[in-house]
């Protein structure tokens, strides 16, 4: 699930030399409001210690680096490092918390389809019993591991594509819906497959058709939907002006 994790770090450092000129074009000065950041990133740290919460601990270890990132080089730095900065928190393994709300969506997609479709279906939330048998949407198809990767790639996609806020936005709520829309549609076709042929032809699809090409075809989608919809193609951030220049004026004699 998170095995994209490894790519975070050098994905980071890509952009920062991308944005190289524009990182060199301000000089870096102490910030110490990050001071704050870095006590508040302590103390979660201290919280997932004695709560023994993996995840806390992780994030504070990437609050801190951000911290000492601000505190050394200055806010105006910052601004033009704000979004890697902001993409190494995707390094932490998070969001499988979300499963169970994932599966009972999948499920009542599924059903849903499968009513339209003229299935007589009973569910009793995750449980779906038709006509040929018996189907639970277990935890490993409540899509979650494409989910969370589709919302990682659909942060990077929406920093090289887009410049306006409410762009970036509206790209990954779509990252957003369409993942759960897209595997509530893969539930669908594996239980009518199953009814119409036979189960084990049905996981066989699943593993071989659905569990890799009809998903890799959905973020395909999504990353044609971004470049069609593009302001920019990967270059940073916008040019900022640069500082006005003092006047200088010969000495009348």
């Amino acid at each position: 699930t998170f095995g994209y994790g490894v790519l975070i770090l050098p994905i980071v450092m890509f952009i920062l030399y991308q944005r190289r000129r524009d990182l060199v074009a301000v000089v870096p000065q102490p910030c110490f409001w990050a001071l704050g950041w870095l006590a508040g990133a302590l103390l979660v740290n201290l919280i997932g210690t004695v709560g023994s919460v993996t995840m806390l601990k992780q994030l504070a270890f990437v609050g801190m680096w951000q911290g000492l990132f601000a505190l050394l080089f200055g806010w105006e730095v910052v601004k033009r490092a704000l979004f890697p900065l902001f993409f190494l928190v995707l390094a932490v393994p998070m969001g499988e918390e979300a499963v169970p709300f994932l599966q009972t969506i999948t499920a009542e997609i599924t059903v849903f389809l499968l009513r339209a479709s003229g299935v007589p279906t009973f569910h009793s939330g995750v449980l779906i019993e038709i006509p040929s048998g018996n189907f639970v949407v277990a935890d490993v198809c409540s899509g979650a591991r494409f989910l969370i990767t589709t919302l990682v790639l659909g942060a990077l996609a929406a920093n090289f594509f887009f410049l306006s806020w409410h762009r970036r936005a509206l790209f990954m709520l779509t990252c957003l819906v369409v993942p759960i829309l897209a595997n509530g549609l893969r539930a669908y076709g594996i239980v009518l497959l199953a009814h119409l042929t036979d189960h084990d032809l049905a996981i066989s699809v699943d593993h071989i058709l659905y569990g890799f090409i009809f998903l890799s075809f959905v973020l395909i989608i999504l990353t044609v939907i971004g470049s069609l919809f593009r302001e920019r193609w990967g270059q940073g951030e916008a040019p900022r002006a640069a500082p006005p220049q003092p006047a200088w004026h010969a000495a009348g004699s």
